[in-house]
C-alpha cells in the first residue's frame, strides 16, 4: 500500500518487477498466502526530490484515521466535541489515539530508528485555531516497543522516552515558530527544569506536513 493503510489480501500484489515512483511515498509491504500466517509490515519511506536540512519524522497510518469525517483526528468531522476555542463541535478535540508507523532520519538521511507507536492530537487553543497540529506520540508495547531508546536531544541526557511531542510552535504558530523553542534553550543553563527543543521536519503518509 502506499495511502498508510496496512496491506491486505485485497491490496496491490508487488510483482517482480520495478515499479517507478517520482515523488516521497511510503510503502507497506506485506506477505500473503491463503492458509498461512502473513507476515509482518514493513515499512519504507522513499524521498523523491526532497533534501532537508533538519531530521525528519515520516509517520504513516490509514488515512481514515487522520481525514475521515466519523473518526479523523486532524479534521473538524461530525464526530467531534466543543473546546479548545473552537467554533462548534470537532473531531480534534476528542480524546482519540490512532495508531501509526514512525520512521526517524538523521541529518546524514540515515534511518535512526523505527517503531509503531499511538499518536493523538495535542494542545489546547492551538489545535483549533493553526491548520497544522500538534502530535503527541506515545511509545506502548501494544504497538510495538514500550519506550524509546535513542538520544533524540543533545541539550539533554536522555536516552529513554515514553512519549515525545511534535509540536505546531502553539502561538507563535504564525510568527518565529522557535520563540518556546529559544525560551527554554535559554533556561537550560539554569538549575530550572525545561523542555529540550529540536526542529523536524514531519510526512504524514509520504505528503510534507512542515517543520514541527
Amino acid at each position: 500500500t502506499t495511502d498508510g493503510s496496512d496491506p491486505t489480501s485485497n491490496s496491490e500484489v508487488y510483482g517482480a518487477g520495478a515499479r517507478s515512483i517520482n515523488s516521497t511515498t511510503t510503502f507497506k509491504f506485506r506477505a500473503i498466502e491463503t492458509g498461512k500466517l502473513s507476515s509482518n509490515i514493513a515499512t519504507h519511506t522513499y524521498f523523491i526530490g526532497d533534501d532537508h536540512e533538519l531530521p525528519v519524522f515520516s509517520i504513516s497510518t490509514h488515512p481514515d484515521n487522520l481525514w475521515s469525517n466519523d473518526r479523523g483526528i486532524y479534521v473538524r468531522g461530525t464526530n467531534g466535541i466543543d473546546g479548545n476555542g473552537s467554533n462548534g463541535p470537532a473531531n480534534w478535540n476528542q480524546d482519540w489515539e490512532i495508531p501509526v508507523y514512525i520512521e526517524y532520519f538523521e541529518l546524514d538521511n540515515s534511518l535512526a530508528f523505527e517503531s509503531g507507536a499511538g499518536a493523538k492530537i495535542y494542545g489546547a487553543w492551538s489545535r483549533s485555531i493553526n491548520p497544522m497540529k500538534s502530535l503527541a506520540l506515545y511509545f506502548r508495547g501494544e504497538y510495538g516497543k514500550s519506550e524509546l531508546n535513542y538520544k533524540l536531544f543533545e541539550s539533554k541526557d536522555i536516552d529513554t522516552f515514553q512519549s515525545i511531542v511534535l509540536r505546531n510552535s502553539g502561538n507563535d504558530f504564525s510568527n518565529s515558530q522557535f520563540r518556546y523553542g529559544l525560551m527554554t534553550s535559554m533556561m537550560l543553563e539554569t538549575e530550572v527544569d525545561a523542555q529540550a527543543f529540536k526542529p523536524t521536519v514531519v510526512y504524514l503518509n509520504g505528503e510534507y506536513f512542515g517543520i514541527h
